[in-house]
This record gives structure tokens, C-alpha cells and sequence, in this order.
């Protein structure tokens, strides 16, 4: 049995969450997930998408998709190859684009107090770490 998933999403939050967090491979194994984005920013994919899970940055086109999903599978031929490369090239973009990505990510969703508090607290978090580490060290 196949299920095919096809999700429209503008929320790139939601979209990084459920492939970081999902193992869309595995429910997937036997089928195609199309994830249309259509969002503002670039998304902070996962470095190894599986070969079946293509993103696409623009509103589906049900007709062509499900149509083409029904081909390819009766067809047998599997993935479409020009789809693949396209989907490797984007999931193994390089360290730094990757974090220039995950840097506009968290720009884009917290504002400037917001990150001055969290980089105060996690200060004061890492101070006291390193004082326990200093008084269990006997140092000072």
C-alpha cells in the first residue's frame, strides 16, 4: 500500500520541525511526500532528505502532481531523476549557506530584545556552570 503526501505549507517553522523531527523516510518508504513552500524565507532543511521527499517553492499544482505521482508508480520507473538532483543539490547545500540560513531563521523569528534576553540568560547559565566547575577543581 502507498500513501502519497502532498502538503502545502507557508510556515517554514512547521515544515523545519517535522523534517528534523520525523522520520519522513521511513513513513514514506514505498512512496513520494511533495511539500509545496511557499514562504518568505529559505527553509533550514535536514542534511540528508531522503531521496522520496521533494520541496518545492511555489503552490501546488494538484492536477500535474497527483497525475504525475500515478504515472511513475504504474510506470514503475520510481523517482523522476531530474526531481532528485534538483532535491540533493538543496539538501546538501554547504555548512556555511546552511547557517546563513539558520541565522536568518532566527532573525526573521525573534526580534532584538528577544535574543539579548535569551544571550543574557544562557550567559548567566555557562557563569554559573563554570563556577561549579571551578569550586569542584578547587580553583578560583
Amino acid at each position: 500500500k502507498r500513501i502519497n503526501i502532498i502538503w502545502g505549507c507557508r510556515d517554514p517553522g512547521l515544515i523545519e520541525f517535522i523534517l528534523h523531527k520525523v522520520d519522513i523516510g521511513a513513513i514514506t518508504k514505498n512512496s513520494f511526500a511533495f511539500i509545496f513552500y511557499t514562504g518568505k524565507r529559505e527553509l533550514a532543511l535536514p542534511k540528508n532528505l531522503p531521496a522520496n521527499v521533494f520541496i518545492f517553492r511555489s503552490r501546488p499544482d494538484l492536477e500535474n502532481t497527483i497525475t504525475g505521482i500515478i504515472t511513475a508508480i504504474h510506470s514503475g520507473e520510481g523517482l523522476p531523476e531530474k526531481l532528485y538532483e534538483k532535491q540533493k543539490k538543496i539538501a546538501n547545500a554547504p555548512f556555511r549557506k546552511r547557517m546563513m540560513i539558520a541565522m536568518t531563521r532566527a532573525t526573521k523569528t525573534y526580534d532584538e530584545n528577544e535574543m539579548f534576553d535569551y544571550a543574557v540568560q544562557e550567559t548567566a547559565k555557562a557563569a554559573e556552570r563554570m563556577q561549579e566547575i571551578d569550586l569542584e577543581s578547587g580553583r578560583f
